[in-house]
């Protein structure tokens, strides 16, 4: 069995669904607690004529709304690997980045250009729209620059709730497959 496989394995999609959901719920979490308390809706639907879409997360900050696409990559698949993700570090996100906004553009201008996609590989990693967002959302300011203490500390510990959710999820995946190649084994 291929080290990476289980991390993108299709045979595993409640497993990737469960680590997906702890980053959607981390992120939740980060809105809440920078104040977003009214205006955050789970699992939103969005419609353009015929075509239907479904945010993980819709907000409202400022009188703007919002809205959060997540996606977890692993960054060693095949198909990310065909695109130097192996010799690039975060070219998986990048690349995924891509594809989520094409993928909202067809809903028209008034949506898309609301729309975040949120993409974190199976390392941890943020991709770079991903950690925009989170920066600006607690004003993150340059190193070494006076900044909002508690803002500071909010966006830490949302970064340590990312990395557990997709360590855990990893490792579920993981233990799937050995308890899959180990039942095959033994037939």
């Amino acid at each position: 069995m291929d080290t990476f496989h289980p991390l993108s394995c299709a045979m595993l999609k409640n497993l990737k669904t469960a680590r997906h959901d702890g980053v959607v719920k981390a992120l939740y979490q980060l809105l809440f607690q920078i104040g977003l308390r009214q205006g955050i809706l789970r699992e939103a639907p969005l419609t353009y004529g015929d075509i239907h879409r479904r945010a993980d997360i819709k907000f409202i900050k400022n009188q703007i709304d919002g809205y959060v696409d997540v996606a977890v990559v692993n960054p060693a698949c095949t198909k990310y690997l065909s695109r130097g993700s192996g010799n690039i570090g975060g070219q998986a996100g990048v690349h995924k980045e891509a594809l989520k906004t094409a993928k909202y553009q067809v809903l028209g201008e008034a949506i898309s250009s609301k729309f975040i996609p949120f993409i974190v590989d199976a390392t941890g990693r943020l991709a770079p729209k991903a950690v925009a967002f989170i920066n600006n959302l607690t004003g993150f300011q340059t190193p070494g620059m006076p900044g909002d203490d508690r803002l500071a500390g909010v966006r830490r510990f949302f970064y340590l709730r990312v990395m557990a959710s997709v360590v855990k999820g990893n490792a579920a995946m993981v233990q799937a497959c050995l308890d899959h190649s180990t039942v095959v084994q033994n037939h």
